[in-house]
Formats: C-alpha cells, sequence, structure tokens
C-alpha cells in the first residue's frame, strides 16, 4: 500500500533528525541546525524536533534562536519536559 503523506513526511523528517543528531554529537551545530530545519520543514508539528534544534542553537551560542525553538516546542507540547 501507498504511504499517507503524513507518513511519507513523518520519514523523511525521520531521517533529517537522525542527520541532525549524529552532527550534533560530533558538535557540528550548524549542519545539526541545518538538518532540524529540513526535518521541520518536512513535519512541523513534530516537538522534538523543535527541541532538538533549539539546543543545537543553544550549543552554538545563539541563545535568541534556541529560546524561540524552545517556546515552539512548549506551544505544540505544553506537557513536554525537555521544552
Amino acid at each position: 500500500a501507498a504511504m499517507s503523506a503524513a507518513a511519507a513526511a513523518a520519514k523523511a523528517a525521520e531521517g533529517h533528525k537522525q542527520l541532525g543528531n549524529d552532527a550534533f554529537k560530533a558538535g557540528d551545530f550548524m549542519s545539526a541546525i541545518a538538518s532540524y530545519t529540513a526535518a521541520i520543514e518536512a513535519d512541523g508539528r513534530n516537538h522534538v524536533l523543535f527541541s532538538n534544534r533549539s539546543a543545537a542553537h543553544f550549543s552554538n551560542g545563539d541563545f535568541e534562536a534556541a529560546e524561540a525553538d524552545a517556546k515552539t516546542c512548549v506551544e505544540i507540547k505544553p506537557d513536554f519536559p525537555k521544552g
């Protein structure tokens, strides 16, 4: 059966998220931010993507962007503890 558009978007987002996670672990925060941004463009309702990108922005010294993504994360999922 063909994948739904939502499932395809979630799968694409997961691939970008994994690339972002790998870049983050390697200390390449700019690449991590780019990957998380691509994931968010594929699936903009996934709160974890905003949380991850917030951490990458923070680690890269961009505290305003980190705060903006953290706020978006909590707006999407108010009970998310890492927000």
